[in-house]
Parts: structure tokens; sequence; C-alpha cells
């Protein structure tokens, strides 16, 4: 799933690169962060690494395939005292499950009919139930 530019643009610093200097310059990490589409987890680990104690990150996937990847490399960076969990479902309003596109390219993957791929149905649950299910704080 992950070409071999996709590699090259991750070990140069391009890939996520505004999502990650945004981060860098204004995320204190003093409040609680969903993250909609973690993908390979370069921009989780970027979140995890600035979360101050007491803090937690969770990472909404609905690609099953990259949990583990997302999971790996988000725990790798993780601030002491802060925790991430991520959740292998997709963010969707008056549905329980939907049908999510897999394509070779995961940057390209997700809840779109036009998308070219492996179609699987994943569990989904609207934005405002996973903050409420997970007790975020500001």
């Amino acid at each position: 799933m992950i070409s071999n530019t996709m590699v090259a643009s991750i070990f140069w610093g391009f890939y996520e690169s505004a999502e990650i200097r945004l981060i860098e310059k204004y995320f204190p990490g003093k409040t609680d962060v969903i993250e909609l589409g973690g993908s390979m987890g370069i921009v989780t680990s970027h979140i995890a690494r600035k979360l101050k104690p007491g803090h937690n990150l969770i990472s909404i996937e609905g690609n099953p395939f990259l949990i583990s990847t997302i999971d790996r490399n988000a725990n790798h960076h993780l601030a002491a005292g802060t925790s991430v969990s991520v959740l292998n479902y997709a963010i969707a309003s008056g549905a329980t499950r939907v049908i999510f596109n897999i394509s070779d390219d995961n940057t390209t993957s997700g809840v779109n009919h036009s998308a070219q791929g492996k179609r699987l149905e994943v569990p989904a649950m609207s934005l405002s139930r996973t903050v409420s299910a997970h007790s975020l704080k500001r």
C-alpha cells in the first residue's frame, strides 16, 4: 500500500510536511486530540510526541490494514503520561457501517464511491458520538 515514491517522500520530509509544521508551530499539547484518517501514523506520531501528561490522542482510521502501522508509530513517539488509541472505523453521521474503498495508494482510500480498489464494509460512528464515547477534555 505504500509506494517507493511515498517512502522517499517520508524519508525526505515532504510527506504531510504542512501538517507537521502546523503541529510544531501551533499545537501546545495541552488538549485531547481526535485525528481523522491516521493513514500511516506520521502526523499521529508528531501529535503524540507533543502531548502533555494527562492528555489523550484518538486516531480514527477506516482502513483496517493500516491500524497496526499507526499504532506502532504513535506508541514509539508517545510522550510520558499520555495515551493513544487507534480505532478502526469511519466517521459518518447516521450510519453504523459504511463502504470503505481501499486503493493501492493509502492516500486515496476512503469513503469515496468513485475510488478504485477493494471495497470493505467497516464500522462507522459520528464525530459527536466519538467525542462523548471517549470523554475527551479541552
